[in-house]
């Protein structure tokens, strides 16, 4: 198998002579990653899950951004954790102040294209679910998953989750 894999990654398609000296279950295999190389990028994409499409990084300049972001995004962090405490019954909530300027900012960011008024939301509401929180993030234009702002969401929940945990 190594050695069929090894002129695949050197370009080799064809399928009878990388399968010649392969017993019938390790030939199959090769058979499923040639099928899987003639998939358009859309095609790929759509036979696989949210999980596994979340973890496919599309801007390389995220991290960067991220780290931009830091301080506010452990702000909205917090107000989701305030918020979410008032709404059981724990707390007193945000202040009004901080409130308004962590609302203001995520319109700022909706106004740049990046999904967060949802998100933050339902974190305020103690959704703490990848899978539920990545629900709320709709398809860029195009079409394409908008993984922009999903690694956002997933970035903000981390840091309520490590905020509720005494971080």
């Amino acid at each position: 198998f190594t050695g069929a894999v090894t002129r695949i990654w050197g370009g080799e398609r064809g399928e009878a002579e990388l399968c010649a000296s392969l017993d019938a279950n390790t030939a199959m295999l090769v058979k499923r990653t040639l099928s899987y190389l003639a998939l358009s990028a859309e095609e790929l994409k759509a036979g696989m899950d949210r999980n596994a499409q979340a973890g496919l990084p599309m801007d390389p300049e995220f991290d960067r951004i991220e780290a931009q972001m830091q301080p506010m995004l452990r702000r909205v962090a917090t107000m989701a954790v305030q918020q979410a405490r008032a709404a059981m019954g724990e707390g007193e909530g945000c202040a009004a102040a901080e409130e308004s300027a962590i609302m203001e900012y995520v319109t700022q960011m909706e106004g740049a294209n990046w999904q967060l008024r949802t998100p933050l939301e339902m974190l305020c509401a103690g959704v703490r679910t990848p899978e539920d929180l990545l629900e709320c993030i709709a398809p860029l234009p195009s079409g394409k998953p908008d993984d922009r702002s999903a690694r956002l969401a997933l970035s903000v929940m981390a840091l309520v989750l490590q905020i509720e945990a005494g971080g």
